[in-house]
């Protein structure tokens, strides 16, 4: 089974290193990168040909269903294909419970994008999400997981990519 990122992942990966570029000059705060990649994540989607719902202000109606984003297909008002479900979490303390609800999406890309103070807490919550995932009944071998994760220690930008239990650097 390839162990590299598929066509999708490579765009989104296109992505999140073009936001840490940017975000490497500016320094946002949590609000100011969620709402970044929220708008260029949803972009990507509804260039690809999906309908996109995303993780919004509370006043914006058609904001976030389940997930902080999910992409989706339908024919025909008939819900065929959840090509991508994306969770976001920039509070250290919070990652399980978000990265749980990727253990229950059934979509062909689980994305999870987080922050960790240093190298070693995020290699600590990395080896938290394999175990999860490896221990977790509703694996399949073919399930795909993106992580992507910020710190405050350079290279500020990690990602791997999950494939069934393996895990590879993307």
């Amino acid at each position: 089974m390839p162990t590299k990122p598929d066509a999708l992942e490579k765009r989104v990966l296109v992505a999140l290193r073009w936001l840490d570029r940017r975000w490497t000059k500016t320094d946002p705060s949590d609000r100011e990168c969620t709402a970044a990649l929220m708008q260029v994540l949803e972009r990507l989607g509804k260039d690809l040909g999906y309908h996109v719902n995303r993780r919004a202000p509370i006043t914006v109606r058609n904001g976030e269903w389940l997930f902080d984003m999910i992409w989706t297909s339908y024919r025909k008002d008939l819900l065929v294909d959840v090509p991508l479900v994306l969770e976001c979490e920039w509070t250290p303390a919070k990652l399980n419970d978000d990265f749980d609800k990727l253990l229950v999406a059934r979509a062909r890309h689980r994305v999870f994008v987080f922050y960790g103070y240093t190298r070693q807490s995020v290699d600590t919550a990395l080896k938290s999400f394999v175990h999860r995932i490896q221990r977790s009944r509703l694996t399949e071998p073919r399930d795909r997981y993106l992580f992507a994760a910020w710190t405050d220690e350079r290279p500020y930008l990690s990602t791997w990519l999950q494939i069934g239990r393996r895990l590879t650097s993307a």
